[in-house]
């Protein structure tokens, strides 16, 4: 058996149907199994118990076996203001960041041509956890002055805060790791008359890059097909980072997605 952080390999033996892939996963739906580069339907072809795979079939003797995670990049949680803050959220946000990173450093490692722009991935995904910390911390300040008499929650709070924070710098860390083993590589152009399969990675014309997560997908428009899923956020220049790799505001920020300028020049979330 050959081990990544979120992926295994096996050869199959025509008997043995239960692997033991030994990495752990947020949701049961997001760990994924190939046999001989044909995916499987999880509870038709196999079923997932703890860190365990069970398929319905023994693959024949010699088959190549790939057993890996496919963490969802959408946001499990939902954070607004005056929300309470809870430690197994928080830590289930970050976890979802950690887990991201681990297959994009497995692809990484299996990929050393036809990549993306994993760096500004990496960096973006960085960036995003560091602006989640911000949300909460904000939360946690209107829950206090609402609040006040549940000192010893707000205590675990802020410890939970301290966590995610570290979990941001780690992030930001894994980031400059990736840059340095992908450099000067660049997303393909997506092409309409091209057929892609996983995990083919296309650069689209509206500035987002996509990951192809279907088989023989030809002509789908990958901002609105189920077969594409987006792997870059742009967030614009209201942020940035300073020598020590914090998150700090744009000395002179013009465009993002998400938040704009009040009259005093504030940076304030976008209606």
């Amino acid at each position: 058996m050959v081990t990544y952080n979120a992926q295994s390999f096996f050869t199959g033996d025509g008997v043995t149907k239960v692997f033991n892939f030994g990495f752990l996963y947020i949701s049961k739906e997001h760990v994924k199994i190939q046999v001989d580069g044909t995916d499987l339907e999880q509870g038709t072809d196999y079923s997932i118990t703890d860190e365990s795979a069970t398929l319905i079939s023994a693959p024949s003797t010699g088959a190549s076996i790939r057993i890996y995670r496919e963490t969802t990049t959408d946001s499990i949680l939902k954070w607004a203001d005056g929300n309470y803050l809870i430690a197994s959220d928080m830590n289930l946000e970050q976890l979802q960041y950690l887990y991201i990173l681990q297959e994009l450093k497995d692809y990484l490692t299996e990929n050393t041509t036809d990549l993306t722009d994993l760096v500004d991935q990496a960096r973006e995904s960085a960036e995003s956890a560091a602006v989640s910390q911000q949300a909460a911390t904000t939360s946690a300040s209107n829950a206090a002055t609402v609040v006040s008499n549940v000192a010893v929650s707000e205590s675990n709070a802020a410890a939970s805060q301290q966590a995610a924070a570290n979990s941001a710098i780690e992030a930001a860390q894994s980031a400059a790791e990736a840059e340095v083993s992908a450099q000067a590589v660049s997303p393909s152009a997506y092409d309409s008359a091209t057929t892609y399969n996983f995990p083919d990675v296309v650069a689209y014309t509206d500035g987002y890059t996509y990951r192809c997560i279907g088989t023989n997908v030809t002509g789908e428009d990958p901002s609105t097909s189920s077969n594409w899923a987006r792997i870059t956020t742009v967030y614009g220049d209201f942020f940035d980072t300073d020598i020590n790799e914090d998150l700090m505001p744009a000395s002179s920020p013009q465009y993002s997605n998400d938040f704009d300028l009040d009259s005093n020049g504030d940076i304030m979330p976008k209606e």
